[in-house]
């Protein structure tokens, strides 16, 4: 299965504090678990303005990623326009994009974000935080 990871689960991953259910799917060598250029912009973004939660640098976290073989998947144009027609609640650019690319690249996304756990595409997949 391919797997897209929702920048919480990136940060967990980082942190070692990743809930049981998403350890078990990324440690599954059956799954290709992937990361996007919008996750680091996120965590960018969000640590340049202060976000506590968000203290984690960009740079060493995509090294670590690539370093562990984790796989980049590129944005491209049909991600972009399909954000257009993706619905979710808080109407959130970067979880608009990350599922954008979920759904046209036809992978999982794996997220703890309980409002995006009531989203109408069948592609997310909510697990708890620990």
């Amino acid at each position: 299965m391919n797997i897209l990871l929702d920048t919480n689960m990136l940060i967990w991953l980082a942190l070692e504090k990743l809930p049981i259910d998403a350890k078990k799917i990324i440690l599954d060598n059956s799954n290709n678990i992937y990361f996007s250029p919008i996750n680091l912009w996120e965590i960018a973004i969000k640590r340049r303005i202060g976000r506590s939660d968000f203290d984690l640098d960009p740079n060493v976290l995509y090294s670590l990623l690539i370093e562990h073989g984790y796989l980049e998947l590129k944005v491209n144009s049909n991600h972009t326009l399909m954000a257009d027609r993706v619905s979710i609640p808080d109407n959130d650019p970067f979880d608009k994009l990350l599922i954008s690319q979920s759904i046209v690249e036809d992978m999982t996304f794996i997220t703890s974000d309980k409002k995006l756990s009531k989203c109408p595409h069948k592609n997310i997949h909510y697990i708890k935080k620990p």
